[in-house]
């Protein structure tokens, strides 16, 4: 009667530690549920920045791409200003090295 006492205890411990390690078992399925929920919000989150960055780095070059069109305006409109009122061959001090000039459509005059 004893060693029947003695696996009832044993079974009925038994029973308290298998409850335990379910309810264990079912702490550790939420948290693994949450990990997964936070896991696709951050792959969520990391294809939005990725979208981001590409948008951007457009951008970045298309503004490059203005400022050099931009300064190549200005080099162009600095070297007409540089042509026509700086660098003057036909200037008093050149006359003698100044072409005759041909009028084409009037030779007479």
């Amino acid at each position: 009667m004893d060693s029947l006492n003695n696996a009832l205890r044993l079974v009925g411990a038994t029973h308290v530690v298998a409850d335990d390690i379910l309810e264990e078992q079912e702490r550790q399925l939420q948290q693994l549920q949450k990990a997964l929920i936070n896991v696709k919000d951050t792959q969520k989150d990391i294809r939005t920045a990725n979208e981001y960055i590409k948008y951007f780095a457009k951008e970045l070059y298309r503004d490059k791409l203005w400022r050099i069109l931009l300064i190549l305006l200005i080099l162009v409109l600095l070297a007409i200003i540089f042509l026509k009122f700086v660098y003057n061959p036909y200037a008093e001090n050149a006359n003698k090295n100044k072409p005759p000039y041909i009028d084409i459509l009037h030779p007479d005059v």
